[in-house]
């Protein structure tokens, strides 16, 4: 269950998010939907690969022999408070792109 605080990000997102619909099909019609949709769907993918992936330093410098298991907690529950909000991202866009390029084909 969210706090008051985050409900009203949630809330404003929403908007947002309508409104870019809005607009994307008032300027393109439903092959705009289907733009933007691969637009949310690639920034969803790309947020979750740099979720999951190691960062260019990291890959770099040699990781110490010891790793504190309060950095390493932190960063995994970091990254499943992530997982929720790509997932919803990702079948957004999946959903802009099926049903933006779909309506586009068809009429």
């Amino acid at each position: 269950m969210g706090t008051d605080r985050t409900l009203f990000y949630e809330a404003v997102v929403a908007f947002v998010m309508a409104g870019l619909i809005y607009l994307a099909y008032g300027l393109g019609g439903f092959l705009g939907v289907g733009v933007l949709g691969l637009l949310v769907a690639g920034i969803a993918f790309q947020a979750d690969l740099d979720k999951t992936s190691p960062s260019y330093l990291n890959a770099i410098l040699p990781k110490p022999d010891l790793v504190d298991r309060r950095d390493e907690l932190s960063r995994r529950q970091e990254s499943e408070s992530q997982a929720t909000p790509i997932l919803v991202g990702k079948l957004l866009g999946l959903a802009l792109i099926v049903v933006g390029f779909g309506f586009f084909f068809f009429f």
